[in-house]
């Protein structure tokens, strides 16, 4: 495109060029100038219209960029948005998670808590009827905490089991 419109700057400097000369020649052939006048004017016209369709192409062009600028930057906008929103969501759950996990914690030692007592009630409640089979247990000192209780009961099941 560059190289046509030198084309069409450097003829335009000769049909100057031209144009001064037929002047300094002095009155001689009319026609022949007006011949020539109406051919510049028609290269003239010719390169007018050859940078109008240029200029159309550009515009085009540029038209074109721009959409297509435009559409990019939508699609940024909204994919940036979208981020925004995934950030957001994640911090969401994470403080959820987050949640979720210390209610699972106080949940296994509420667990581990009521698992305790009701074990250490259950021993409690076999140890006495293992007193009344076992008269030299002292109930007042065994420690329900530990599987001693449970081992007494499984010999006593144990020895019943094989007589």
């Amino acid at each position: 495109m560059q190289d046509r419109l030198q084309e069409v700057s450097q003829a335009n400097v000769k049909k100057e060029s031209s144009h001064q000369a037929c002047q300094t020649e002095g009155q001689g052939d009319y026609k022949g100038l007006f011949e020539k006048a109406k051919q510049e004017i028609k290269d003239l016209l010719k390169d007018k219209e050859t940078l109008l369709a240029a200029t159309r192409i550009q515009i085009f062009c540029l038209n074109v960029f721009f959409s297509s600028l435009l559409d990019s930057l939508i699609l940024r906008f909204s994919l940036h948005q979208q981020l925004v929103n995934l950030e957001e969501e994640k911090s969401n759950l994470a403080a959820r998670c987050e949640e979720l996990k210390l209610s699972l914690q106080h949940q296994r030692e509420e667990a581990q808590s009521a698992a305790g007592s009701s074990t250490s009630e259950l021993r409690q409640n076999v140890a006495r009827l293992l007193a009344s089979r076992m008269p030299e247990l002292d109930l007042a000192q065994v420690n329900y905490e530990c599987n001693v209780i449970d081992e007494m009961l499984e010999q006593l099941v144990n020895g019943s089991g094989s007589t």
